[in-house]
């Protein structure tokens, strides 16, 4: 699977460092960061990941850290959530580039079935901050933390 990856290192693969190709290469990054999540494919997924990256939940409650930090904190929560689905999916994905080529912006709608046979349904906003060799060293998440209870589907609210 990583060699679906994009190149971290644009410069060393013969790309160019501009603002537009960084921010093609981010927002490519991010198709693949979905792809992978909707197979579950935490091993590669991981590889997106900076170092030193940080994913930042503030409105999380209960089994949802607010704060992970570093790649093996990040790798081990989002493992063993990927254990507990066994269907994920992710319609309706809106990539948004913003004028910084380093920060995205995206707006999904997660959809899934637990191994328990319990849905899962929500709405997210996320904010991505990659470094210079184009890993996510910082993802601040909102969504609404009714849908991990399974109480209702905040996209039929619309």
């Amino acid at each position: 699977m990583t060699e679906d990856l994009p190149s971290p290192f644009p410069d060393a693969a013969g790309g160019e460092n501009s603002d537009s190709a960084r921010r093609a290469r981010n927002i490519a990054s991010l198709r693949t960061y979905f792809r992978l999540l909707e197979d579950r494919d935490i091993d590669s997924w991981i590889e997106l990941w900076a170092d030193g990256c940080s994913v930042v939940a503030p409105y999380a409650g209960g089994r949802v850290p607010s704060l992970l930090s570093g790649r093996a904190d990040v790798y081990a929560f989002y493992r063993d959530e990927a254990d507990g689905y066994a269907r994920l999916s992710f319609p309706d994905t809106d990539i948004i580039a913003t004028d910084d080529p380093d920060r995205v912006v995206v707006h999904w709608y997660p959809r899934g079935e637990l191994t328990d046979g319990t849905r899962y349904q929500n709405e997210n906003i996320g904010i991505f901050e990659f470094d210079a060799d184009g890993r996510i060293r910082r993802f601040t998440e909102f969504f609404n933390p009714l849908g991990l209870t399974g109480r209702s589907d905040p996209a039929d609210e619309r």
